[in-house]
């Protein structure tokens, strides 16, 4: 998870990473690029958490700015607030559960699979 991790931050040097007390780590993307064309805006916040058994266990779920909508000013399909985390007040939380993982991905994986599914504003 280390060097996942390290590697993750050399390539996008805005995140922020908080060890969490169960042995996995937060990660916060503060400007991450969206299609201005699908949503209410060009960058958000973007947060997810590695689950402590990375990469045997899989990422679930990613936050967004709390503010964040499609472009028709509809919330986004399978989101909501009713799954708040302590460490992301007011995000928006995306229902988001990869089919698809390996134990040899990475945290840039799971990354590339979130801009995925923003890429489908839906």
């Amino acid at each position: 998870m280390e060097r996942s991790i390290a590697q993750f931050v050399a390539r996008h040097l805005t995140a922020e990473v908080q060890r969490l007390p169960h042995g996995g780590l937060s990660v916060r993307v503060p400007d991450a690029s969206l299609d201005a064309s699908a949503w209410s805006k060009p960058l958000c916040a973007i947060a997810f958490v590695i689950p402590g058994g990375f990469p045997a266990l899989r990422p679930d779920c990613f936050w967004a700015d709390g503010d964040l909508r499609l472009r028709n000013g509809q919330m986004p399909t399978i989101s909501g607030f009713g799954t708040l985390h302590p460490l992301y007040p007011g995000m928006l939380w995306f229902s988001y559960h990869p089919k698809v993982w390996n134990v040899r991905d990475t945290v840039e994986t799971y990354w590339h699979l979130i801009q995925g599914r923003l890429l489908e504003p839906r």
